[in-house]
């Protein structure tokens, strides 16, 4: 045992025992959530099929976002909904430059369009984004009804299930719900192998992460992208969701719905989405996201232990600390091959080749046999991937006060 190296002049453990203990660390809690994970989400895929369909009636008004770009698939997608109740759309256009070009080739049919409204935003300094664009909208609620619904979509996503709207709708008819969120898809998933790579992501995230949240009436995050609220739970928690961190916005209003005690639930339809096509827009964006989660981390611990959510408990610290338990892993491996211990890496990285196969096992049994190629592509791209956003959440946790997050 040394810890102290004259040639290199650092401390250094040889410790191997050390190396296997911080692997089970990483493997041990992984696997059991990834257990526990398939059993909540099936108990939830169980409990749907006991639930009828209320088609309820309440109004809906959908706000989508737009800068720059018109996703013209975006609006034909909500036009082709069936709904029972009345659909009224707001488009907001956040100060586009090229703003009278988007009229002449789409904003001018959304105006002659029957309970469709335009509201351009005129780009000013510290009212710009995604959120300062919804608060606009919000502002146009002086007809809206308490028990109104609110769809927050985002421009770059498609309705592709024809009833997304109404089975959103119709898992509000629980007063105790505030918020639904739908399941995510990637609408450009063969653009490149990270579209690819998101595509599979997205499916385990939804169907197992956000499945068994769900059974737990809890899901941590309603994504932007296309999440429905209650009008009545947003008139509540507004003010306090407006003073919020400028970035995050769904995680801050999400936090403060369920501060409230309403519960937030996944509901199992499909709304396919544009994701990341390029490494350095993915790190982007995963940069964005794990710092909102960062500055919501010890509020979420405190919300989970007032409500006695031991597995949420669970399942949020492995998410967040075993990517700091793989790079100290990483970082020991290639310490090993530097110093020419090569074989004494398979100490670190036989535990780690053994969370892959579970994974794979974990993937293969919750998914088509005829994914099995991807699913094992995609266990062997989720460790490297868990490794760079440990990188990422340590520079998030160590920066989340820096303006220089803030980002559209």
């Amino acid at each position: 045992m040394r810890f102290w190296d004259e040639e290199f002049g650092v401390f250094v453990f040889e410790i191997h025992a050390l190396g296997i203990i911080i692997s089970l660390l990483y493997v041990l809690p992984r696997a059991v959530r990834s257990l526990l994970r398939v059993s909540y989400a099936n108990r939830w895929l169980d409990n749907l099929a006991t639930m009828n369909s209320h088609k309820t009636k309440k109004n809906v008004v959908v706000i989508v976002c737009c800068y720059k770009r018109v996703h013209l698939k975006c609006l034909q997608s909500i036009v082709s909904q069936v709904y029972a109740g009345k659909l009224t759309v707001y488009v907001v256009d956040d100060g586009s430059p090229n703003f009278e070009e988007l009229e002449e080739k789409y904003y001018q049919k959304i105006v002659d369009r029957p309970n469709w409204k335009l509201i351009p935003k005129k780009r000013v300094a510290g009212t710009n984004g995604k959120k300062k664009a919804q608060q606009t909208a919000l502002e146009q609620h002086q007809n809206w009804k308490e028990d109104d619904l609110i769809l927050f979509l985002d421009a770059d996503t498609y309705l592709d299930d024809p009833f997304l709207v109404q089975r959103l709708a119709d898992a509000h008819s629980d007063d105790h719900v505030g918020a639904v969120s739908a399941q995510l898809g990637v609408a450009n998933l063969h653009a490149s192998w990270i579209t690819k790579y998101l595509g599979e992501e997205y499916r385990q995230t939804f169907l197992k992460s956000k499945a068994a949240e769900s059974q737990h009436d809890m899901v941590k995050v309603i994504n932007g992208a296309c999440g429905m609220w209650k009008w009545s739970t947003i008139q509540k928690v507004y003010d306090r969701y407006l003073q919020g961190p400028a970035t995050g916005d769904e995680n801050t209003l999400t936090w403060e719905v369920l501060k409230d005690g309403y519960h937030t639930i996944m509901v199992p339809t499909i709304a396919n989405t544009e994701v990341p096509e390029t490494f350095r827009d993915l790190i982007i964006q995963q940069v964005r996201w794990l710092r909102s989660d960062c500055l919501y981390t010890l509020k979420n611990y405190r919300l989970l232990s007032s409500r006695k959510k031991g597995y949420l408990l669970f399942d949020m610290t492995v998410e967040l600390f075993t990517p700091m338990l793989l790079l100290f892993v990483a970082t020991s491996c290639v310490w090993h091959l530097v110093t020419g211990a090569g074989f004494l890496t398979l100490i670190y990285v036989l535990p780690l080749l053994i969370m892959v196969l579970i994974d794979t096992a974990m993937t293969w049994g919750f998914a088509a046999k005829s994914r099995g190629m991807v699913s094992l592509s995609f266990a062997f791209k989720s460790a490297c991937f868990v490794g760079i956003n440990g990188l990422i959440w340590l520079w998030a946790l160590l920066t989340c006060k820096r303006d220089v997050w803030i980002t559209r």
